[in-house]
C-alpha cells in the first residue's frame, strides 16, 4: 500500500529486469476477469451484499488496511479483490470504458484509452461502506496530479487517500523462443 501509479509500473519494470521475464499491472478487465472467478454476479460470491464481511474488508473494518488472506477467497483462491485496499490497473480512465466495448463489438480483453491524465483504481478499501462501491465492476478515476505524496512523519502518514492503494501484478507467460522455427 502508499504506492502510486508510477511506482507500481517502475516495481514491475524492476522486477521483469531481475527476473527475466516480463511483470506487468493486470489491465481492467484481466483485474475484473480474476475478481469474477468465471462467476457472473455482483460480487465473486453470488449477489447478496449482507455476504461481503466474509471476503472483504470494508466499513471502516480494523481502521486501516489488514492483511492478505485472512477472510474467503474467491471460486479461484485469490484474496481481497473486494475491498482491502483499491488496486491500480494498468489502464488510464475513461468514463464510457463498458459502452465503448460493447460499441466496438469486444467482448474479450478490452484495452482502455492509449493515453490519458487519470489512471484506474478497482477493488474498493477498507474505509469504503457502500456496498456498490465493491462490485467486481467498480471501479474508480484517480487523476495524476491529486496524488498525495508519501508523507515519512508518523504522525502524519497515515491520513489521505494513498494509504489505501496497492497493486497486483500479473506475469507474461514465457514465450517459446524456439516454437514456430
Amino acid at each position: 500500500v502508499r504506492v502510486s501509479w508510477e511506482q507500481a509500473a517502475e516495481f514491475c519494470k524492476l522486477l521483469s529486469e531481475r527476473e527475466g521475464a516480463t511483470y506487468r499491472l493486470p489491465t481492467e478487465a484481466e483485474w475484473e476477469y480474476a475478481c469474477r472467478a468465471g462467476t457472473t454476479t455482483r460480487y465473486s460470491f453470488g449477489w447478496d451484499k449482507k455476504r461481503l464481511p466474509e471476503f472483504a474488508w470494508c466499513n471502516y473494518t480494523n481502521g486501516r488496511a489488514s492483511a492478505v488472506g485472512m477472510l474467503s477467497p474467491n471460486p479461484w483462491g485469490i484474496y481481497d479483490m473486494h475491498g482491502n485496499v483499491f488496486e491500480w490497473v494498468a489502464d488510464w480512465y475513461s468514463d464510457t470504458y463498458y459502452g465503448e466495448c460493447v460499441e466496438r463489438g469486444i467482448s474479450e480483453d478490452p484495452q482502455g484509452p492509449g493515453k490519458g491524465r487519470v489512471h484506474v483504481l478497482r477493488g474498493g478499501g477498507w474505509e469504503v461502506d457502500n456496498p456498490d462501491a465493491l462490485t467486481c465492476t467498480a471501479r474508480f478515476p484517480m487523476p495524476i496530479l491529486d496524488r498525495i505524496p508519501f508523507d515519512p512523519d508518523p504522525r502524519t502518514r497515515d491520513l489521505g487517500f494513498r494509504q489505501t492503494v496497492g497493486f497486483r501484478i500479473v506475469r507474461e507467460p514465457d514465450v517459446d523462443k524456439g516454437a514456430g522455427q
